[in-house]
């Protein structure tokens, strides 16, 4: 559901590259496993790169854990067809979290929709 592009930030300052490309969810040794290869001995990293499927922005110190957190979240939304609306509540509310939120108690947060058509509506007309 999101791939994000880590980057060794030491290195990048001194003109290397060093970088992978972690897709999440991921279980917490592969993040461990893949920061490990890209740091080595340092500690600071970036994300230079995503992709998803929502359009959400990463921003390039956002909280890898926190970003699979909301990964894991999301692949159930998808396994369950809702990421339609998950796109909609998005477009209203930028906070992927509270989006998140609002599709898993069904979607139906806005005022008046009684089911996914009266949701559509809403979201269309807002």
């Amino acid at each position: 559901m999101f791939n994000i592009c880590i980057q060794n930030l030491a290195k990048y300052n001194e003109g290397e590259l060093v970088f992978e490309w972690l897709e999440l969810p991921a279980t917490e040794e592969e993040i461990e496993e893949g920061l490990e290869r890209v740091l080595g001995k340092d500690e600071e990293y970036m994300i230079v790169d995503y992709e998803n499927s929502i359009g959400y922005e990463v921003h390039e110190y956002s909280n890898i854990y926190k970003l699979n957190e909301l990964a894991e979240r999301l692949e159930r939304i998808d396994d369950s067809g809702l990421t339609t609306i998950l796109k909609a509540a998005l477009e209203i509310e930028s906070d992927l979290e509270y989006a998140i939120e609002i599709v898993e108690q069904d979607g139906f947060y806005y005022y008046d929709a009684k089911d996914e058509q009266d949701l559509g509506y809403y979201v269309v007309n807002e």
